[in-house]
C-alpha cells in the first residue's frame, strides 16, 4: 500500500534528523490507533535514509510479563560491545551509560526506532527517561510508536513523556487518511467505496484488509479477514500460520523448524496470503491485529500444544528467559514455571524492573510447591522484597512469613534472621510500628546465634532505623552503635551508610548538631561505592534536618546537589521525594507557586507509595489552607488520613499544625486545641527542637499555659512571651515571610498591621489577610486596603503558568478529563487547579472563569 497523507509526518521527521546531524537530537513520539501506520511510517522514514544515517531497531513485545530491556537487546545485537555486556550483566548504571554512549557515539546521524513502547518493562521507561533527558546532546533521533488506546493517562509512558524537556519532543499523532486516500486505494476495488471509508473508518490497516478480501465483500472485523483468508492454506500452511501466531514479534527460523509441518514452501504459501512476512533470518505478521487474529482463531488445545513446541525449543536453545516464561505459561506448564519465572524475575530485579520482577514471581509462587524446600524458600523471599519495592506491603508480608518458615523448616539460621529483618521492614511500612521492632528484635536474637556476618549488621541497623522513625533516640543509638562497630568490622560499606545515616537522624531530632558530620559521612560513603539508594536516602535525610532546623541555605545546596544525583540515576524515589521536600522549602520562603508545581507533581505521581506522596500532601494542604482554596479541608483531611496512621512525629506534626492553623484562621480555639493534642504530647516526650516548639505554640493560641523548647530567642518563644516585633524580625531574618506577617498580626501598631497585610496580599494568604483587615477595622484604622483585584495584577489573579494554560482550555469548553488528556496528566491534578483558579479569580464557576479569561484576552 501507498504511503498516504503522511507528508508533514515525513516533513516532522525529516526536520528532527537534520537537527540531529548537528548534535540537537529529540525524542519523536508516534501514537495512533492500532493499524493507522506507525509502522509503516518508521520503516519508510528509516529505508529512505539508510544510506545516510546509522539505524538501529528494536521492539517491545506482547508478552505476558515485558521482556526486561526488551528493545536494548535487539539493539545489542546489532552494536554489541559495552551495551551488549551491560545489558546481559543487567547492571542499572551500566545500561545507561552504555546505552548512552551506543546513541551518542557514532560517527553518522543515529536513528534509533522502539517499537510498540506501549509493552516496554519498567527498565527500559528508566533507560527512555535517562536518554530522553540527554538526547539533545547527541546527534540521535529517537523514534518511539505506541498505540494510544493503550496508553491511558497513568501509563507509565506518560509519566516518561512528562519528564522530557518540551524542547527535545516532537509528538506526531497519526490521523486516519481521508476519504480521497481511501478511493485512491480502491482503485479498481467491485465495492462501494463509500462503504469501504465508512465500515473502515480509514483505518490503513483496516482498509488493506478489505481490498484483501474475497468477492468485493467488506470483512465484518479482522477476524474474519484472517480466517478467510486462512481457510484457503494447505494444511502445512495452516499448520506454519499457528505457530507463527503464537510467538509474539517475530519467530525465528531454528523456532519454526522444531514445527513437524513447516517447509519452504508452507512458508511462501502463507506470504501470498498476505499473512505472514519474512526475511530469511525470521518470520512475523505483517501485523500484529492479524496475529492476534490469527491465534484467536486456534482451538485452546491447539494453542497449548504449539505453545509447548516454542517452549521446547526455547530452552533446548537458552533463549530470553521472559520468553520462556511466556510460552510456559501459555502452555500451562507448571514445572517450566516454577524452574524459569524466579529466574525471571531475578533478572527484572537486577535490572530494577520491580514492577515486572514481582509479576515473574507471582506467577511462580502459584506453582511453588514444583520446587524443592530451599528453593521455595528463596523463592518466596524474593517475592516479599519485590512486593517490598512496589509498595504491596500487606502481600509482601504474607509472603516473608511463608518464607520464615520455609527456611525455618531447612533450619538455614541466616536466612531465617535475614527474612525476620524483612518482615520487621514490611511491618514497619504498615504502620505496625510495635510488631516491626519485635520483629526486629527477632531478627537480632536469630542472627546472634551464628557468626558475625553483614545479615547481623543490617539486622542492628534496621532496628537503629526503626526506633529513629518511633522517635526513641536512646535505643536507636545504640543500635546504630553496634550496626556501625560491625559493619566496619566485615567491611560493609553499604550497611555502614544506612546505619550512619540513622546515628546522624536520631542525634540531630534530638538537637545534637554533631549530627550532621555522621550524615555526611553516610553520603560520602553511598557516593564512593554507588550505593544509590542510601545516597538518596542521604541526602532527603539532610534536607529535611536541614528545612526543620530552618536553615535554607544549606537546605537549598543540599536539593541542588541531591536532585542533580537522583536525576542522574534515574532513582524514581529519591527524585519524588526531594522534589517534596523542595516544595516545603518553597512554600516556607513565600515561594508558593513554585511550591504547588512540585507538590501537585509529586502527587501526580500514582505508582509512588505514601512516603513520597505524604511529605507532598502536607505542604500543598498547608498551601491550600493558606490561600484559603475551596475545598482545602478536605485537601487537609487526606493528608492526615495519610499520616496519622505512621505513628511518626515528622509525618504527623506538620499536618497537625496545619489542621490547628486552619482552626485558627476560622477563630475556633476549641479547634487547635483538638487538631494539636495528640501530636503535642508525642512532641513534648521527644522534645525536638523547632517542631515541638511549633506545636507548643499552637497550644499557647488555643490559650494553654506552655514553655517552649528552644529557649527564649526562638520566633516561637518571642512571640509567645509577647514580642510579636522581635519574633517578626527573627522570622525576616530567616527567610519565612508568613510567619512574619503572622507574627506582626498578633501586635496593635497599624503600620505594622499594615506591613504584613501587603505582605499577605502578596502571598495571597487570603484568610489571614482577612483576619487582619477585620483587626484594623474593628481598630478603627482608616482606608483598610482593599487587597489586590484579579484584573489589576501583572500575572492576573497570580495564577501560574500551568494555572494560565488549564484556564484557556477551561475557556474553549473543555472538561476536566478532557484538559487532564490534553496535559498528559491525571484528572485529580486538574481537579486541583481548577479549584485554585476559581478561589484566585473569585469566580463562582468554569463559566464565570471563562468570561474572566475572555476579558483579559480583549484588553
Amino acid at each position: 500500500m501507498d504511503l498516504l497523507e503522511r507528508d508533514v509526518e515525513l516533513e516532522i521527521l525529516e526536520s528532527a534528523l537534520d537537527d540531529a546531524g548537528t548534535r540537537s537530537g529529540s525524542v519523536v513520539l508516534i501514537g495512533g490507533e492500532a493499524g493507522i501506520g506507525k509502522t509503516r511510517l518508521v520503516r519508510s522514514f528509516a529505508q529512505i535514509h539508510a544510506d545516510d544515517a546509522r539505524i538501529l531497531w528494536g521492539a517491545c513485545d506482547d508478552l505476558s510479563t515485558p521482556r526486561t530491556l526488551g528493545p536494548l537487546r535487539d539493539i545489542a545485537l546489532q552494536v554489541g560491545g559495552h551495551l551488549g555486556e551491560a545489558v546481559a550483566a543487567g547492571t542499572r548504571g551500566d545500561v545507561f551509560d552504555a546505552a548512552f554512549e551506543t546513541i551518542a557515539g557514532g560517527t553518522r546521524t543515529t536513528m534509533a526506532i522502539i517499537e510498540d513502547v506501549h509493552w516496554a518493562d519498567g527498565a527500559t521507561f528508566d533507560v527512555l527517561k535517562f536518554l530522553g533527558r540527554r538526547i539533545e546532546q547527541t546527534p540521535t533521533t529517537l523514534l518511539l510508536t505506541y498505540r494510544e488506546e493503550e496508553v491511558p493517562a497513568d501509563h507509565p509512558l506518560m509519566l516518561v513523556i512528562g519528564d522530557l524537556p518540551a524542547s527535545a519532543v516532537y509528538r506526531l499523532h497519526l490521523k486516519p487518511l481521508s476519504k480521497a486516500a481511501v478511493d485512491q486505494l480502491a482503485a479498481g476495488y467491485d465495492g462501494s467505496t463509500d462503504g469501504l471509508f465508512t465500515s473502515t473508518r480509514g483505518n490503513p490497516f483496516l482498509v488493506t484488509e478489505a481490498l484483501m478480501s474475497s468477492g468485493g465483500d467488506i470483512p465484518a472485523n479482522v477476524r474474519d479477514a484472517v480466517r478467510t483468508r486462512a481457510a484457503r492454506l494447505s494444511p502445512q500452511g495452516l499448520a506454519v500460520a499457528g505457530y507463527i501466531s503464537v510467538v509474539p514479534s517475530q519467530t525465528e527460523f531454528w523456532l519454526l523448524e522444531a514445527l513437524p509441518e513447516f517447509g519452504p514452501e508452507a512458508l511462501d504459501e502463507c506470504r501470498q496470503r498476505g499473512l505472514i512476512e519474512s526475511d530469511g533470518r525470521a518470520a512475523w505478521y505483517r501485523h500484529e491485529l492479524v496475529r492476534g487474529a490469527m491465534e484467536e482463531s486456534l482451538t485452546p488445545q491447539r494453542r497449548r500444544a504449539l505453545n509447548a513446541l516454542a517452549l521446547e525449543s526455547l530452552v533446548s536453545r537458552n533463549a530470553d528467559i521472559a520468553r520462556i516464561v511466556h510460552h510456559a505459561r501459555r502452555a500451562g506448564d507448571a514445572a517450566a514455571i516454577a524452574a524459569y519465572a524466579p529466574a525471571a524475575g531475578r533478572q527484572a530485579s537486577a535490572a530494577s524492573a520491580h514492577r515486572e520482577a514481582l509479576a515473574h514471581f507471582r506467577v511462580a509462587v502459584d506453582h511453588v510447591d514444583e520446587l524443592p524446600t530451599q528453593q521455595q524458600a528463596q523463592l518466596l523471599t524474593d517475592y516479599a522484597i519485590e512486593c517490598y519495592f512496589t509498595n504491596e506491603a500487606v502481600e509482601g508480608l504474607a509472603a516473608a512469613e511463608r518464607a520464615l518458615a520455609a527456611w525455618r523448616q531447612v533450619e538455614d539460621t541466616t536466612h531465617e534472621g535475614d527474612t525476620l529483618r524483612w518482615i520487621s521492614r514490611l511491618q514497619w511500612v504498615l504502620g505496625h510500628s510495635e510488631e516491626a521492632i519485635t520483629s526486629g528484635l527477632a531478627a537480632v536474637d536469630v542472627l546472634s546465634s551464628v557468626p558475625r556476618s553483614k545479615e547481623l549488621a543490617m539486622a542492628y541497623s534496621n532496628l537503629a532505623q526503626v526506633f529513629m522513625l518511633a522517635q526513641q533516640a536512646d535505643a536507636a543509638q545504640t543500635w546504630a552503635a553496634k550496626a556501625i562497630a560491625v559493619a566496619r568490622e566485615l567491611d560493609d560499606q553499604g550497611t555502614l551508610a544506612h546505619a550512619l545515616n540513622n546515628l546522624g537522624s536520631t542525634m540531630l531530632r534530638a538537637g545534637d548538631m554533631e549530627g550532621y558530620p555522621l550524615l555526611e559521612e553516610s553520603l560520602d560513603i553511598a557516593l564512593a561505592g554507588d550505593f544509590d539508594d542510601h545516597g538518596g536516602r542521604a541526602y532527603a535525610n539532610l534536607i529535611w534536618t536541614a528545612l526543620d532546623y530552618r536553615q535554607y541555605a544549606k537546605a537549598e545546596q543540599y536539593l541542588e546537589d541531591g536532585l542533580a544525583y537522583a536525576w542522574d540515576r534515574e532513582l524514581a524515589g529519591s527524585i519524588y521525594y526531594i522534589t517534596a521536600e523542595r516544595a516545603r522549602l518553597d512554600l516556607e520562603r513565600g515561594r508558593w507557586q513554585h511550591a504547588e508545581t512540585d507538590a501537585l507533581w509529586v502527587l501526580n505521581r500514582p505508582e509512588e507509595p505514601g512516603i513520597t506522596q505524604m511529605p507532598a500532601l502536607a505542604t500543598y494542604a498547608r498551601l491550600r489552607v493558606r490561600r484559603g482554596d475551596p475545598d482545602a479541608v478536605e485537601t487537609l483531611e487526606e493528608a492526615w488520613h495519610l499520616a496519622e496512621p505512621t505513628g511518626e512525629l515528622q509525618r504527623i506534626a506538620p499536618v497537625a499544625a496545619t489542621r490547628a492553623e486552619w482552626a485558627w484562621l476560622h477563630n475556633d480555639l476549641s479547634g487547635i486545641r483538638d487538631a494539636i493534642a495528640e501530636a503535642y504530647r508525642r512532641a513534648v516526650e521527644v522534645q525536638q527542637p523547632w517542631i515541638t516548639d511549633e506545636l507548643t505554640f499552637w497550644m499557647w493560641r488555643a490559650g494553654q499555659n506552655t514553655e517552649p523548647l528552644g529557649g527564649p530567642t526562638t520566633p516561637y518563644a518571642l512571640q509567645m512571651g509577647g514580642d510579636w516585633r522581635g519574633a517578626a524580625d527573627a522570622w525576616q531574618a530567616i527567610g519565612c515571610p508568613y510567619e512574619q506577617a503572622v507574627a506582626l498580626l498578633d501586635g496593635d501598631d497599624p503600620d505594622c498591621l499594615l506591613e504584613a497585610l501587603e505582605i499577605l496580599d502578596g502571598l495571597g494568604a487570603m484568610p489571614a489577610a482577612a483576619k487582619l483587615r477585620r483587626k484594623l477595622r474593628e481598630m478603627g484604622t482608616p482606608a483598610v486596603p482593599r487587597g489586590p483585584r484579579p484584573q489589576t495584577r501583572a500575572n492576573p489573579a497570580g495564577l501560574t503558568p500551568r494555572q494560565a494554560e488549564v484556564l484557556e482550555l477551561v475557556a474553549t469548553g473543555l472538561t476536566n478529563a478532557e484538559i487532564a488528556d490534553r496535559l498528559f496528566v491525571s484528572p485529580k491534578t486538574i481537579d486541583h487547579h481548577v479549584s485554585a483558579i476559581l478561589t484566585k479569580l473569585g469566580a463562582g464557576s468554569r463559566g464565570e472563569a471563562a468570561e474572566i479569561a475572555e476579558t483579559w484576552n480583549r484588553v
